[in-house]
């Protein structure tokens, strides 16, 4: 799971506000109704045919000795943008 710092949450809302407008966005709460595909997938849920991620953020993931740090995207999918399988 990614950590949503200010900067994440903020971009991945103004995401949400213009796919779905300002009042939608309001309702955006981090790790709970925008989450990765496979966060999805666990939950029972599949992303809706021709839907395009909402917002992609860079994580940054450590080697198993926690010695280097690499990039690495998520690609979040928010709650309309899902079904229930």
């Amino acid at each position: 799971m990614f950590r949503a710092n200010k900067f994440n949450i903020l971009a991945t809302k103004g995401a949400i506000a213009s796919k779905y407008g300002e009042k939608e966005s309001l309702n955006y709460i981090p790790n709970v109704n925008c989450l990765t595909f496979n966060k999805w997938k666990e939950q029972g849920y599949k992303v809706k045919k021709g839907e395009k991620a909402i917002s992609r953020i860079v994580t940054f993931i450590e080697n198993k000795e926690k010695t280097k740090k690499y990039p690495h995207t998520c690609c979040l999918f928010y709650k309309l943008q899902v079904e229930k399988v």
